[in-house]
């Protein structure tokens, strides 16, 4: 379970770093990218509605405490790649106590993470049956599954290996 949770934290930190780079290509305006943003989550609540098998009163409800789990997780991402931009400007001037700091910033990641998902999993009980509950995490992999697929097939593919 571990490691599926590592997975999928990895995996989305590794979305929402590629995403800012992705919004940037079509132009490097702020604006764009709230609008890509905000384009993305409508189709996340699409996907997630159809997987979870929403109703209509649940939509509302649910999605209003899924956005709040999602922007509290992102903040945490956020903060910790800010942290570490901040070192890689100091480049070999970082002491060694800024190195550490960094270093047990990468590794509690996960526990940070975990600790937000806790936080809001009354509140999902309140929303969702059991059922829905236990299928949360796997839609988010196969959205997040989907958004690279989709991803690889706009890339062109890599050269040949060299022999």
């Amino acid at each position: 379970m571990k490691q599926i949770r590592f997975f999928l934290s990895l995996t989305l930190l590794l979305a929402f770093s590629v995403m800012p780079a992705a919004a940037q290509k079509n132009g490097p305006k702020n604006h764009d990218r709230q609008e890509w943003m905000a384009k993305m989550r409508e189709l996340k609540h699409d996907f997630m509605a159809k997987e979870l098998q929403l109703t209509d009163a649940q939509k509302a409800p649910f999605f209003e405490v899924y956005d709040k789990c999602e922007d509290a997780r992102r903040k945490v991402e956020s903060e910790a790649r800010k942290r570490e931009k901040a070192l890689e400007k100091k480049g070999d001037a970082a002491t060694d106590a800024e190195l550490d700091a960094v270093i047990n910033d990468q590794f509690s990641m996960e526990e940070r993470l975990n600790k937000v998902d806790s936080q809001f999993l009354p509140q999902f009980r309140k929303v969702l049956t059991r059922r829905q509950l236990v299928k949360l995490k796997h839609a988010e992999r196969k959205f997040m599954f989907k958004l690279m697929e989709k991803r690889n097939q706009n890339c062109p593919p890599p050269p040949p290996a060299a022999k």
